[in-house]
């Protein structure tokens, strides 16, 4: 699979297909004790199983930081698991456990408990983080 970002819009490249997609102009915001924060943006389509987001990981001191990563949500039982690729394996980069509840796993088995951050969801510029992933080096690795 592979992102094109043409003008305003996305499409998803499922073989020959592309199906279109819009950016969500809502982010989530979650941040640690620590300084650390991530951003999610989902991506809208009715036609995908997994739906995708992008995931803006900042203040982590890990390879991950400053990067934005493809990320696609699975529900199952009350739980979302945020996934992506890295070092050639499937990783659970965030899980929303129950309301409120929301863990990001890193490289080097880190892990940090996040919480939502309502004042700072509303300030986010979604079309700045698409920018910022179709950048050279915008954290597909």
């Amino acid at each position: 699979m592979k992102f094109l970002f043409p003008a305003l819009g996305l499409s998803l490249l499922c073989g020959h297909e592309a199906l279109a997609m819009t950016l969500s102009t809502v982010a989530k915001v979650f941040a640690g004790p620590e300084g650390e924060k991530v951003t999610l943006i989902r991506i809208e389509s009715d036609a995908l199983l997994k739906k995708p987001h992008l995931l803006l990981v900042e203040g982590t001191d890990t390879a991950w930081d400053g990067k934005v990563f493809e990320v696609h949500e699975e529900a199952s039982n009350r739980r979302f698991n945020y996934s992506m690729k890295w070092d050639d394996r499937d990783w659970n980069a965030l899980v929303k456990s129950s309301p409120g509840a929301v863990t990001m796993y890193l490289p080097a088995n880190k892990s940090v408990e996040l919480t939502y951050r309502e004042k700072e969801s509303k300030e986010v510029d979604p079309k700045a983080i698409l920018e910022k992933f179709k950048a050279p080096k915008g954290g597909k690795k």
